[in-house]
């Protein structure tokens, strides 16, 4: 019982590498393997990131039902460009800097001066990189060997359900067999 729950959180999870066109078709597949039990979570998903939720309209007298773009469309949360592209697919950068920051910080509740002479040495630290950017540096980041592993496996079977070698359903399951959840 948990593992199906689990299969299917992953393959709604999963949906953000698939292609654009792909995704609605991902959506039907999830339709037809979830169990009874769990189509109140796949409605949800469907309604808020696929399809969208139908809206009553009123056409020359009478009551229709009208499907209307959903909350966040898959242009938004989609990330399968970005990774074959090996673009970033997250916010991590910005989780990046506020993590910096309250180290450069250093305690909570800081004073009004204090920030602001942190903001200071981080806008000098920004500089810097832009400085040697500039000059033709690589600006190394620190990247998990696992981590780059992970990516490329990525990058590789979405570009193998972009150009149609592999279906989407063998590429849903496939990367939920790449993921490990902890």
């Amino acid at each position: 019982m948990f593992n199906l729950f689990k299969d299917v959180l992953l393959n709604i999870l999963l949906y953000e590498h698939s292609h654009f066109d792909k995704v609605e078709e991902g959506m039907s597949h999830l339709r037809e393997t979830a169990p009874d039990h769990l189509n109140t979570i796949v409605d949800y998903f469907d309604t808020n990131y696929v399809k969208g939720p139908y809206r009553s309209v009123m056409v020359e007298g009478r009551l229709r039902f009208r499907r209307q773009p959903p909350r966040f469309p898959p242009a938004i949360w989609n990330v399968h460009d970005a990774t074959i592209q090996g673009e970033a697919r997250t916010n991590n950068a910005c989780e990046a800097w506020n993590n910096g920051f309250k180290h450069l910080v250093g305690h909570s509740n800081p004073s009004l001066w204090s920030v602001i002479t942190c903001l200071q040495k981080d806008n000098a630290i920004v500089e810097t990189d832009v400085f040697r950017h500039t000059r033709g540096e690589c600006i190394a980041r620190r990247v998990r060997k696992g981590t780059l592993i992970h990516q490329k496996r990525m990058a590789k079977l979405c570009s193998k359900v972009a150009s149609g070698s592999t279906s989407v359903v063998d590429f849903l399951e496939a990367v939920g067999r790449s993921i490990r959840l902890h």
